[in-house]
């Protein structure tokens, strides 16, 4: 049992780091886009990553069924919630005026 559990403690210790590599990479970008894209942005992070949509569970303390509201309608997830789904997946949140263009 002890060595299941370190096991499991080193391969979330693992996912964490290429977690950590991805979100650096993706913070270089300067892409911005809508709240409501966050879920084409998670399913993109997914895709380019080995991460899984569990692993990012994990690492933001959500449960899968928060991710999956969240993602299916992030206008009323909480801003905790989303905060911690942006710092998985190495986003900055910022806010602006609509100005119509975007």
């Amino acid at each position: 049992m002890k060595r299941e559990l370190n096991e499991a403690l080193r391969a979330v210790k693992e996912a964490e780091l290429l977690l950590m590599k991805a979100s650096k990479e993706a913070a270089a970008s300067k892409d911005l886009f809508k709240l409501t894209e966050l879920n084409d942005c998670v399913d993109d992070f997914c895709k380019k990553t080995p991460s899984t949509k569990g692993e990012i569970c994990l690492l933001a303390d959500i449960s899968s069924s928060t991710l999956t509201a969240a993602l299916k309608n992030p206008e009323k997830a909480t801003m905790t919630t989303i905060s911690s789904i942006a710092s998985v997946i190495g986003l900055e949140i910022l806010i602006g005026r609509h100005n119509g263009s975007v």
